[in-house]
């Protein structure tokens, strides 16, 4: 009874209940701060892979514009066999920043570098078999981004068009 009235008149608050406190205050910021850095690097991963996807598909459009990757596979389909249009001294590719050409008998690839990443230009040399699209030829290309260690960051796919 002496117990009960004891606690009914207390109007402050204990040195334990403060510690409590102070301990479950300290366990939330700490599982707190550890989800901030998680969630910044998942941030600037998706920032990494949402800017090589853009890079990409930019090279893309480029590419299905450029009259030189056209003459590249203009002379790719018409001289398949001819040591100069795999050269990247060719006058015909004059303009892009050609580090290799690479190619076999289904395939060729222009390897541009640009001030931190490598784009591979992959261009079918033979033409999809679409129906309906009349006389236009249409060939494959891939546009495939790497870093400087050769890093796959970001790939997409096009087609090029030939008349």
């Amino acid at each position: 009874m002496l117990l009960l009235q004891y606690i009914k008149n207390n109007k402050g608050i204990s040195l334990i209940e403060i510690l409590l406190s102070i301990v479950i205050l300290g366990i939330l910021i700490a599982s707190l701060i550890t989800f901030f850095p998680q969630a910044s690097q998942s941030m600037n991963e998706t920032d990494k892979k949402l800017t090589s996807v853009n890079i990409a598909k930019e090279w893309l459009v480029q590419a299905q514009n450029s009259t030189q990757v056209k003459s590249f596979l203009n002379n790719m389909v018409n001289q398949p066999n001819s040591s100069i249009v795999y050269s990247i001294t060719n006058t015909d590719y004059q303009g892009l920043p050609l580090v290799s050409i690479n190619h076999d008998a289904q395939y060729g690839e222009l390897v541009l570098k640009e001030e931190n990443y490598f784009v591979h230009l992959t261009i079918s040399s033979i033409p999809e078999n679409l129906k309906n699209i009349g006389k236009t030829r249409l060939y494959k290309i891939h546009v495939h981004i790497y870093d400087e260690k050769n890093n796959l960051k970001s790939n997409i796919y096009g087609y090029l068009t030939l008349n």
